[in-house]
């Protein structure tokens, strides 16, 4: 079951959305991204690839994730988007603190 939440964005974000050439919702990208961060937090550490492929299966398994690789074709960029986020979170390389 789907429920409707309201998300604020700086226009500047949303603008920017607006021009990204995308097959993968908003919605869906943010579901499946806070999908792992919650499930991160409650194990208290990294997912292994497996736990992340469960995340994916349950989504759409094969056809959603061809469709994210189109959305973000280069792991580069993916794995600098995320030293953004840890940055910006004050990770510092520390594993989280567990439960």
């Amino acid at each position: 079951m789907r429920k409707k939440i309201t998300l604020s964005i700086d226009s500047d974000v949303y603008d920017d959305l607006e021009e990204l050439p995308r097959k993968v919702s908003i919605s869906e990208f943010v579901n499946f991204m806070l999908k792992g961060y919650v499930e991160t937090f409650k194990k208290g550490r990294v997912l292994s690839k497996e736990e992340v492929d469960e995340i994916v299966a349950k989504m759409g398994g094969e056809e959603f994730r061809e469709r994210i690789r189109n959305t973000f074709p280069t792991l580069d960029r993916a794995a600098a988007l995320a030293q953004w986020v840890k940055d910006a979170a004050g990770y510092m390389g520390k594993e989280p603190k567990k439960a």
